[in-house]
């Protein structure tokens, strides 16, 4: 991975259509926990989707997302997979996605 020239970054920045986004969670989801459970994956993936498809005839075109890092951690597999699927469904719709992890509370030996 090469370091970019601050002028390839302005130059990729400027290309950039104006940000207009939002804090999302599926409309189906309790929580930041409950969006990622494999229980209920494949149903909020199609609310997911639908919700984006909406999003984005509206004319957004960024999102950003609260997660918990104790879910990377309890589950880091299925996680991982979940956090893939909703990138390909916001990239289907143009939509960037900014990923915040928080953290509840971990104890230190997880770490």
């Amino acid at each position: 991975m090469e370091k970019w020239s601050k002028e390839k970054v302005w130059n990729w920045y400027n290309s950039l259509p104006w940000i207009r986004g939002f804090c999302y969670y599926p409309s189906c989801c309790l929580d930041k926990v409950e969006m990622w459970q494999e229980y209920n994956w494949e149903y909020v993936k199609k609310v997911i989707d639908e919700e984006l498809k909406l999003a984005h005839k509206w004319g957004f075109n960024a999102l950003k997302i609260d997660t918990l890092l104790e879910l990377y951690i309890d589950q880091k597999e299925s996680f991982l997979n979940h956090i893939e699927e909703f990138i390909t469904i916001a990239n289907k719709y143009n939509i960037y996605v900014m990923i915040c992890y928080q953290i509840l509370h971990i104890d230190k030996h997880l770490l």
